[in-house]
């Protein structure tokens, strides 16, 4: 799933759940939204493309700035913003797909680590995949702002 969505989420449950609790519960909502069928432009085998560095930015552009007007807009920094790290932590393993990064992860403690979260990914190609992030999103502002 895109960031924007996971990132949204985080702040969704960190804006409704008490500060310790909403760690655990962001971060356990990334794999949750992982299963659920979603686009993105690489599908296994992963592999980065042009596309991909142009989408990448985009969204985290997005995702921080949509994040950053509602902690304005609400006031609440410290819950949001952990709320939305600890929905996107999981994401930091692509970084070892990057050069000799790539090597590290194919013998290193993060390979079960890696591979159940590229289990869970319920990729498509599809234009429909971006319908369920859109909503993921819209739900998340609605909490967010109500």
């Amino acid at each position: 799933m895109l960031a924007t969505p996971h990132l949204l989420t985080g702040a969704a449950i960190a804006s409704v759940a008490p500060f310790p609790l909403a760690l655990p519960l962001s971060f356990a909502s990334h794999f949750i939204l992982d299963a659920i069928p979603h686009w993105q432009e690489t599908l296994k085998p992963y592999k980065p493309n042009f596309w991909t560095w142009v989408r990448l930015p985009v969204d985290l552009i997005l995702g921080v700035g949509i994040l950053l007007w509602l902690i304005t807009l609400k006031g609440e920094s410290v819950n949001l913003l952990f709320g939305a790290l600890f929905a996107i932590l999981a994401d930091l393993d692509s970084i070892f797909y990057i050069g000799y990064f790539r090597r590290f992860l194919q013998r290193s403690l993060f390979k079960p680590w890696f591979k159940f979260h590229e289990g869970i990914q319920r990729e498509t190609k599809e234009w429909w995949g971006l319908l369920p992030q859109i909503a993921v999103v819209l739900l998340s502002l609605f909490i967010i702002l109500n």
